[in-house]
């Protein structure tokens, strides 16, 4: 017949079960903690690729609407000429023609700023000689509209002194407005690589923590199965 348990046996079990028990709530807290932390992270990560990629296309949005108002005031200037010979008509569209150069000024402007926050090395420089070349273009059409003012009205003459000088800007404002859809688009590809990545990193993290919790409490378990206080 065994033996009866010592108290000391006794004492030494409640300790490994105190152990075991300390043990199994410690892992249960720390894998806990660390699953909160993978998805805060995640989220945080998904957070910031979201608000990066918002900010690249309201900025493609920018250039896309600066070169729309750009076409709406090489329109007003066609209108100038149609009905620049009233002088209504001629306030009224030469009006509406400045007020389209300050909007596409302002979008570009825009333009440039947001793309230099984004990191966009290569967008700025180029934004801004659009803007310059803008200005110079709207310099042009005013001077041509004064020179067509000391004479009698001739629509003609004067459209032959600016003509097609809108068309290398506009191929240049689309050119920028691609790059920066495209991009865009590497953006996209990037946030989700780097998603991914952060995703396994972490799922590896996860596995490895409870690994070693697992083995912990089985050695733990061992020791107290095999303790010759419980076998008594």
């Amino acid at each position: 017949m065994s033996s009866p348990t010592s108290a000391a046996d006794r004492a030494r079990l409640r300790r490994s079960l105190l152990q075991l028990a300390s043990l199994l709530l410690l892992t249960l807290l720390t894998v806990g903690l660390l699953a909160l932390f993978a998805v805060w992270s995640l989220n945080r990560t998904h957070a910031r690729n979201t608000g990066e990629l918002t900010e690249l296309i309201q900025t493609v949005d920018e250039g896309r609407s600066a070169q729309s108002h750009f076409k709406t005031q090489v329109q007003e200037w066609k209108n100038i000429l149609l009905r620049g010979s009233d002088a209504g008509d001629l306030a009224r569209h030469l009006g509406a023609f400045e007020r389209e150069g300050v909007t596409v000024q302002t979008l570009l402007n825009s333009v440039s700023r947001r793309s230099a926050q984004l990191g966009i090395k290569d967008i700025p420089p180029r934004i801004t000689q659009l803007s310059a070349e803008h200005l110079e273009l709207q310099d042009k059409y005013r001077a041509a509209l004064a020179n067509g003012a000391r004479q009698a009205w001739d629509p003609f003459a004067i459209d032959r002194a600016v003509r097609g000088i809108d068309r290398q800007l506009n191929a240049d404002v689309d050119e920028a407005v691609l790059l920066l859809a495209s991009e865009s688009f590497q953006v996209n590809d990037r946030a989700m690589v780097a998603n991914d990545e952060r995703f396994k990193t972490l799922s590896h993290l996860l596995w490895i923590a409870m690994g070693v919790a697992l083995l912990l409490i089985g050695t733990l378990l061992w020791r107290v199965l095999n303790d010759r206080s419980a076998r008594a």
